[in-house]
């Protein structure tokens, strides 16, 4: 229990081997968990029932319990790690350190990096050892517009980078990831007719990784008349993919015979890592 009342755990957090716990919006514990020969980092935590936690690390589970630190319970005020130990301080005292079974070898950090990536970087003697972190994004997008779309899929020009992190890279038409992941995809087409254009269309609109259209990322816009011409086009998918993959937006006109573009300010492209 973390108080006496035990309110269910909100969410936790693991970095590297260290656990956070969050409880009614208030950050009660850290925990490391039992260790192995091997000291392998942490590859996913799961709550069980109320607070109780199962670690997988490589191919072993461990069974953490969390448990008051005092009879008041007060909100942690401190926390820090000397070598691989955790000393925990509550309302000026000293109240527990938490490192079970450690491995033979057992090295102390030295220190720990946090570049603004999307990773931490722990340096532990000779061993550097880097995890994921943070959401990272890339993004493009269209300011000029005029593009026209003709009757077969072609890549949607946009030409102006957003937020354009490391693991990214940016084209006039593309975005590439540099690592493997996780990704959550978000598009946005914007059509409208030319100037001379007053016929009913449409068009349809879809994503690519490496040339392949992605499943499920089919839509389609309608265009009636000059008066109501302009339509956009969003879609989200999040999809695994692969170092080096590159992610495209591309458009077709599919019905009608006006000259259909793109609207300036009307489209984009956001990769995003979960």
């Amino acid at each position: 229990d973390l108080d006496s009342t035990n309110e269910l755990i909100d969410s936790i957090r693991y970095i590297g081997d260290s656990l956070i716990v969050w409880e009614q919006d208030q950050r009660l514990a850290t925990y490391l968990p039992q260790e192995d020969t091997t000291n392998e980092l942490i590859d996913s935590v799961v709550l069980t029932a109320l607070d109780s936690l199962i670690i997988y690390e490589a191919d072993t589970s461990f069974s953490v319990y969390l448990e008051d630190l005092d009879s008041t319970n007060e909100l942690i005020d401190s926390i820090r790690y000397i070598g691989d130990s955790l000393i925990v301080w509550e309302q000026d005292q000293r109240l527990a350190t938490y490192l079970p079974q450690e491995d033979t070898a057992n090295e102390l950090i030295d220190s720990i990096a946090y570049p603004r990536t999307d990773t931490v970087t722990v340096y532990e003697g000779t061993n550097t050892v880097a995890f994921h972190s943070a959401n990272t994004m890339g993004e493009i997008f269209d300011v000029a517009g005029g593009q026209v779309i003709g009757a077969t899929f072609t890549d949607v020009t946009l030409a102006t980078s957003g937020i354009v992190d490391a693991g990214y890279t940016a084209a006039a038409n593309n975005i590439t990831v540099t690592k493997a992941g996780r990704y959550r995809i978000t598009y946005r087409v914007t059509l409208e007719f030319d100037a001379t254009s007053n016929n009913r269309s449409e068009a349809e609109h879809q994503l690519t990784v490496n040339g392949t259209a992605v499943p499920g990322t089919l839509s389609a816009t309608y265009h009636r008349n000059r008066g109501i011409n302009s339509n956009t086009a969003t879609v989200v998918r999040v999809v695994n993919l692969a170092a080096g993959a590159i992610v495209r937006v591309q458009s077709r006109q599919s019905a009608g015979t006006s000259v259909l573009q793109t609207k300036a300010n009307g489209s984009s492209l956001t990769v995003e890592r979960q």
